[in-house]
């Protein structure tokens, strides 16, 4: 199917309709207009009241980007909804710096956005589809931070956020045998379980990455890089939540005895500040991230396996486990042209970043359940949600005016 191109728009909008276990037998109220050839896919939709409606509501029409019925699976998503041109626009094209790009869910909670950001046991989602797509091509030009000090430092002198970047090896051992942080080419350890079905107990087991969701498969997709250049892969990942923004690789429960004492060392994490530093004065970041070089895709995955686990959740009366906090995913592509005859690479570092958002869904009191913590949880997610559909709205009436 011909994948879809970044347009005019400021940002381009798709829908996903999630299968729903309940509707056997009810009236449908959602209708999925036809398009005019085959091999097209449909951009609108329209909602019309159930017939015993007292409020007598209007039949309303929306249009989207793109709409995806509930039989579209993750590989029709991944090609179809500009995440590959992003992929190219990120890379760069050749003798060109790349561009930053985003993709982010947005919806009420237990709509399925997690589901489709991060997929589940059996099924990868965007996340692992676009890491899979992305060290396939970059592989041969990728850069080994663990056995190059010199690239490694040069890669932390060239990060303007004040982070703390580490060898995934380095980061993985921290993590899960409780070594030093210092430079390390220790092997990568292996995985046992996904954070997906990770049981409870005193400490957190070892994944492996071969228990992990491998379909769909990619192999047949391509996408452009510049082969003149040389790539680094660095990996970060934060949340935000009750207003507050919190690295989810400074890993606090890894240890931890139990789901209170778990609880109690979350509490206790330090909130990072979105500012400006003394390298990006123009430019906003989340200063003091601790940032991970992947060398390759299993690395990748380990890294957002381990950061999941510190994600804040909880089981609302619309999900079971729902996230309580915004999610962010951050794929930072350092960019530098390579070596030729020998002669090593002396210049500058360029980056562009592709961030993705698993964005906590909005809810209704009466409808979660939700009391007590939980219940102000919602209140923050729900205001922040507002004043984000408050930007968006500001942002295109600029762009037509």
């Amino acid at each position: 199917m011909e994948q879809s191109r970044p347009s005019a728009a400021l940002f381009d909008v798709y829908l996903r309709l999630r299968p729903s276990a309940s509707a056997a037998g009810k009236e449908r109220f959602l209708d999925v207009e036809e398009t005019r050839h085959a091999h097209q896919l449909p951009t609108h939709i329209t909602i019309k009241p159930p017939a015993d409606d007292k409020r007598k509501r209007a039949i309303e029409k929306f249009g989207f980007t793109r709409v995806f019925e509930e039989r579209c699976g993750q590989r029709e998503l991944l090609e179809n909804i500009g995440i590959l041109p992003i992929l190219e626009g990120v890379l760069g094209q050749p003798g060109r710096e790349g561009r930053d790009g985003l993709l982010a869910t947005l919806g009420v909670t237990g709509s399925g956005k997690s589901h489709t950001i991060l997929g589940s046991k059996s099924q990868r989602g965007i996340t692992q589809l676009a890491l899979d797509v992305l060290y396939r091509h970059t592989a041969p030009t990728l850069v080994d931070a663990d056995y190059s000090p010199s690239a490694f430092s040069s890669l932390c002198q060239a990060d303007v956020s004040e982070g703390h970047l580490l060898t995934a090896s380095n980061f993985l051992d921290s993590i899960y045998y409780g070594g030093d942080v210092s430079y390390s080419r220790a092997a990568t350890p292996g995985m046992e379980t996904s954070f997906m079905s990770m049981p409870a107990g005193p400490r957190r087991n070892i994944p492996r990455v071969s228990n992990l969701a491998n379909h769909p498969h990619v192999e047949d997709i391509e996408i452009a890089i510049d082969r003149d250049a040389e790539y680094a892969v660095v990996v970060s990942m934060y949340e935000v939540h009750n207003d507050r923004i919190y690295d989810l690789l400074a890993s606090s429960s890894s240890s931890a005895g139990n789901k209170q004492q778990q609880q109690q060392q979350q509490a206790k994490r330090r909130a990072l500040l979105f500012k400006s530093t003394e390298k990006s004065p123009d430019r906003k970041v989340v200063a003091g991230l601790k940032k991970v070089v992947c060398s390759t895709l299993e690395e990748a995955l380990l890294v957002l396996e381990t950061g999941l686990t510190e994600r804040r959740v909880a089981g609302t009366g619309s999900n079971a486990v729902s996230s309580r906090s915004h999610g962010f995913f951050n794929i930072e592509i350092k960019k530098r042209a390579r070596s030729t005859r020998g002669i090593p690479v002396s210049g500058p570092w360029t980056t562009s970043t592709l961030t993705i958002v698993d964005l906590a869904g909005s809810e209704r009191a009466r409808a979660a359940k939700t009391a007590g913590a939980t219940l102000a949880e919602a209140g923050k997610i729900n205001e922040s949600l507002m004043y984000l559909g408050q930007c968006m709205q500001l942002q295109a009436d600029q762009a037509k005016a």
